[in-house]
């Protein structure tokens, strides 16, 4: 049994679905997310794809301080970022 912090009473509450941590002498594995050759593709599309959002966010970004700050917009900006 348990207490839940969320809970204002403090009743102890039983979780039936838990499983049990490891015991004493027992290791933990981590499952490897990267299982064959396809899915380290995925994860290299994946991370190259995060990478290019956060370049098309700065240089969005860029862009509305030109307009809006300096009064000089581009029209390069919205090009790159399609």
């Amino acid at each position: 049994m348990s207490r839940d912090p969320r809970r204002r009473d403090a009743s102890p509450v039983t979780h039936e679905d838990e499983i049990a941590g490891p015991t004493s002498g027992e290791t933990t594995t981590v499952p490897d997310p990267v299982r064959s050759t396809f899915d380290r593709g995925v994860v290299w599309c994946a991370r190259g794809a995060a990478w290019l959002v956060f370049a098309a966010m700065a240089i969005s970004v860029f862009e509305v301080i030109m307009r809006y700050g300096f009064g000089s917009p581009t029209s390069w900006v919205h090009e790159s970022v399609v």
